[in-house]
């Protein structure tokens, strides 16, 4: 058996790990559909930035220049995305499906013609933790709130960023307001269309950082599936988060934790602790977790009223 204190600070340790990938990547989600834009991409995105990051560090062993780059490649696919909905009146659905399947399978052949498709093979240093001291040694809780890389910190650090400068700011009032009624905000004066294009670049940047990290920090190896559905379940953590950047810290860490179980029943599935239960049921855990707190959620949530629509400004102005 494992010492319960240990095996604890252990699961959590690592679902905060794990969950750093889903908050930095639902931040900039949160600006984009509070300005009334649903970047459902997201999934495509992250393997992309995955793909390009990994590329990158292997070939430079820069972490940062990695990022930068992963970030660019989210961005330009997440400006096409927009620009089809703002210039084309494209439905946000087909867009964002469309835009899904194209970066998900342009990370791939990026892959496969830059390493030859080797998975498992070219591995990359991942970031190491960083120990605070004092904080550290704390029992229990230093193990798992002061032992973590530098990205989990700056996740952290970003969250309450975002929430000053969507809650605080007049920016992110503006961002709201074009949320909610883009031909009111648009007789105010606000460029509704620059406004959604510079929100859903946010939601670029951060899913490029989420794809990134699960590289970066996580696995040190680019695989085709490996974002494994946390770009669906970032935009589901959104709407459970109440589009609150704050929220998004408990909800991510919180998906990230079930992920954690059910790694521990994966590596533990010899011993009598899994109750002879196949090791592949745990990993539905953070999915059917995803599912029941959208359901919940979903009853309470305040969806921004123009999520979905399409704004036509010449209707808007014709209509006054």
């Amino acid at each position: 058996m494992f010492p319960l204190s240990e095996t604890i600070a252990s699961i959590v340790g690592r679902g905060i790990m794990f969950g750093a990938a889903l908050l930095l990547a639902s931040l900039g989600e949160i600006f984009a559909q509070k300005s009334g834009f649903m970047n459902l991409a997201m999934e495509g995105l992250m393997t992309l930035a995955a793909s390009v990051s990994y590329q990158v560090m292997f070939l430079t062993g820069n972490p940062a220049l990695a990022l930068a780059a992963a970030m660019a490649s989210s961005m330009a696919v997440s400006f096409i995305s927009v620009y089809l909905n703002q210039r084309f009146y494209l439905d946000q659905v087909v867009a964002g499906m469309a835009l899904y399947i194209f970066s998900f399978g342009l990370g791939v052949y990026i892959h496969r013609v830059v390493s030859g498709g080797v998975t498992g093979v070219k591995f990359i240093e991942v970031l190491k933790p960083i120990n605070i001291p004092l904080l550290s040694n704390i029992p229990i809780l230093g193990p798992i709130l002061f032992k973590q890389n530098v990205l989990v910190y700056t996740a952290i650090i970003l969250s309450f960023i975002a929430y000053i400068v969507l809650f605080r700011t007049s920016w992110g009032l503006t961002v709201r307001a074009v949320g909610e009624n883009p031909k009111a905000a648009d007789n105010a004066g606000i460029n509704v269309y620059r406004t959604r294009y510079l929100a859903t670049l946010l939601s670029g940047a951060g899913a490029g950082l989420g794809g990134a990290y699960i590289v970066l920090a996580v696995l040190g190896n680019f695989q085709e599936l490996v974002v494994s559905g946390r770009g669906w379940i970032t935009i589901a953590m959104v709407i459970f988060s109440q589009w609150n950047p704050l929220y998004a810290i408990i909800g991510s860490f919180f998906f990230g934790t079930m992920e954690s179980v059910a790694k521990f029943m994966e590596i533990t599935r010899e011993i009598s602790i899994t109750g002879g239960i196949p090791y592949q049921f745990f990993w539905m855990i953070p999915y059917i977790a995803s599912i029941l707190a959208l359901v919940v959620a979903f009853k309470k949530a305040a969806l921004p009223s123009a999520l979905f629509k399409v704004y036509k400004r010449e209707e808007a102005i014709s209509e006054v």
